[in-house]
């Protein structure tokens, strides 16, 4: 049994921007509806097909239009923010959500994303550490006085304070092996990025898990992956394919050498249609791929995207999250209450 969120890439070349919106509120309002269990907004900068640039904005508003479903970012870039302002910015959205937040943060790839804020790709790592040490403490404490690499303050205090106790949860992403153990030492939970197959994530899931163990912290892996359900498998790929060379032409667009970048560039639709990457296919694919990943990598929580910068079109994505609730995620969704969320609570109810 697993958990799911719905992943708003919040772009679509096709839409006006404020059409677009109403249209993510309305895919985030039924994702709620059919069983979904959160709903995360990605941040990119500068980006020729319209991203929004504030997921905690987003978050905030569709906490207004919802009353269950938990809000929040995969992933908010921590190395383009200064920590007391993130602090503040993530505290109102626990606030505005009543305790809904799920913070994802990573350190970024894109030079695009990182040139208008004078901020350089060799000290996101660092940036990043300053971010979630001082998060802590200025979401807990007060008078709070702090000396990290890039950021020093002296009798700080936050407020209001997060609703959710002791803070909201902090989902760290990356795969490389250090940020593996960032997220272990640091995170509440790690969330992996949908560019990889079982056996990869199985792979970055056990160094986690491992790392965190060795720490004595509780691990919860997260993974974002791109699907679609429909009669048949041929209906599906039909249907989703499109969308595939979508993502294909978003990545080529990004501005990153990062090697597993260069890796997405190099693939086409073909390819991703015959891995096990996507759950895509009848209810029941879907949800055989699942416990694939579940039985061999132990995921925790599967954050779907359905909608990519070219679509598929907005009616189509309110049937498929539809359906993907009513006929996956009853099948294979944990449906216990969530426990606390946070790596040095006391575990409990699958959170």
């Amino acid at each position: 049994m697993a958990r799911f969120g719905l992943f708003l890439h919040v772009s679509d070349r096709q839409v006006p921007r404020d059409r677009l919106f109403a249209e993510l509120v309305e895919e985030a309002a039924l994702a709620e509806e059919v069983g979904f269990d959160a709903c995360l907004i990605a941040e990119h900068h500068q980006s020729p097909n319209g991203h929004y640039p504030s997921p905690l904005m987003v978050a905030a508003a569709i906490a207004a239009c919802t009353r269950r479903i938990r809000v929040g970012s995969s992933v908010l870039l921590a190395p383009l923010y200064h920590p007391a302002h993130l602090a503040e910015e993530s505290a109102m959205a626990d606030v505005i959500s009543s305790g809904r937040l799920i913070l994802g943060l990573g350190i970024g790839y894109s030079g695009r994303d990182f040139a208008p804020f004078g901020v350089s790709l060799r000290e996101r790592a660092t940036r990043m550490e300053d971010c979630v040490g001082f998060l802590k403490r200025a979401w807990t404490e007060d008078d709070v006085t702090f000396e990290g690499k890039h950021f020093r303050c002296e009798g700080v205090s936050i407020h209001p304070k997060p609703v959710q106790q002791p803070h909201p949860p902090i989902w760290l992403g990356g795969s490389a092996p250090r940020a593996l153990e960032r997220a272990a030492r640091l995170g509440d939970g790690w969330i992996g990025y949908p560019f990889y197959g079982v056996s990869e994530v199985a792979g970055f899931a056990r160094r986690y898990r491992e790392a965190a163990a060795a720490l004595g912290r509780r691990a919860v892996v997260a993974v974002r992956r791109d699907g679609w359900v429909a009669d048949d498998r041929e209906t599906a790929v039909r249907e989703y394919q499109p969308a595939i060379q979508s993502f294909q032409r978003f990545m080529r667009e990004l501005d990153s050498d990062d090697a597993w970048h260069r890796d997405q560039r190099s693939r086409d639709a073909e390819e991703e249609i015959v891995s096990n990457r996507l759950l895509l296919g009848t209810p029941e694919d879907c949800v055989r791929t699942a416990r694939q990943y579940i039985d061999e990598a132990g995921v925790d929580w599967f954050v779907m995207r359905f909608r990519q910068p070219d679509g598929p079109p907005h009616e189509k994505v309110m049937r498929t999250i539809e359906r993907f609730g009513r006929e996956v995620i009853a099948q294979i969704g944990d449906r216990s209450p969530i426990g606390p969320m946070v790596a040095d609570a006391a575990p409990a109810g699958g959170g």
